[in-house]
């Protein structure tokens, strides 16, 4: 996308009004998300496709279909993993760039994600949450409305794991975390989830600083002064989470 196309998107979608914007009140990051197919109630998921292609972030594409055979209700969600929150808004406007509806605008009333757009018409929703670009539309001839279904997802990443029962590990931080003075960066060991019995994704909380991705590195980085905590979960496909 050439700079004269990009300064028509900011304008024409008013970028600057949302660049970096955070609905929630602490920042989160998703690292490592993928779909295991229980993702979306009363959907199966018919393809799920992980994919990497030059220039763009890390996404997978999926296609969900209904349980009953008599049913052409089809549903595709395109989910991209950006190195931040900037960086994620970045690429939601050049994905907005191929719409071709003058009627998808910014819906600040639906209340989804930190920044949504959609058209009238609830029949394809593009948002984005944190560190993630999500789309979710039609894909079959039996149109569904989409905006619930976003809704319902978005709680899902947005949500903190049940503490009862959960599975705790401490000291997964370096020793001179906590003394992180403002503005002062520091890589996260969040490695060591890894080592964890099955494949895993992670959902990174902070009041008091953002954490974002770097050369395939995570990196914390303080916004405020004093005490620094970052609260780590680590899910699995079962929804199963370590913190």
């Amino acid at each position: 996308m050439d700079d004269q196309q990009l300064d028509y998107l900011k304008q024409r979608y008013e970028y600057e009004m949302w660049r970096g914007s955070n609905t929630l009140d602490e920042n989160l990051f998703i690292w490592r998300f993928f779909l295991s197919g229980k993702e979306f109630p009363g959907w199966l998921a018919h393809r799920i496709q992980p994919m990497q292609s030059p220039g763009w972030p890390p996404h997978i594409k999926s296609i969900w279909q209904r349980p009953e055979e008599a049913t052409e209700e089809l549903l595709s969600v395109d989910i991209y993993e950006c190195e931040s929150r900037i960086a994620a808004h970045e690429f939601l406007l050049q994905l907005l760039g191929q719409f071709m509806s003058p009627l998808v605008q910014r819906r600040k009333e639906i209340d989804i994600g930190d920044v949504a757009f959609a058209g009238p018409e609830d029949t394809q929703i593009l948002f984005a949450r944190a560190d993630l670009v999500i789309s979710i539309g039609n894909a079959g001839s039996d149109l569904v409305p989409v905006t619930e279904i976003a809704r319902q997802f978005d709680e899902k990443l947005i949500g903190r794991p049940e503490t009862k029962g959960l599975r705790v590990i401490s000291e997964i931080l370096p020793p001179d975390f906590v003394v992180l003075q403002d503005g002062v960066s520091a890589s996260l060991a969040v490695e060591q989830f890894s080592s964890l019995e099955s494949r895993r994704w992670h959902k990174l909380f902070s009041q008091s600083g953002e954490i974002f991705r770097q050369e395939g590195r995570l990196i914390y980085r303080s916004t405020s002064a004093g005490p620094h905590e970052v609260t780590i979960f680590s899910i699995d496909p079962s929804q199963n989470a370590t913190s």
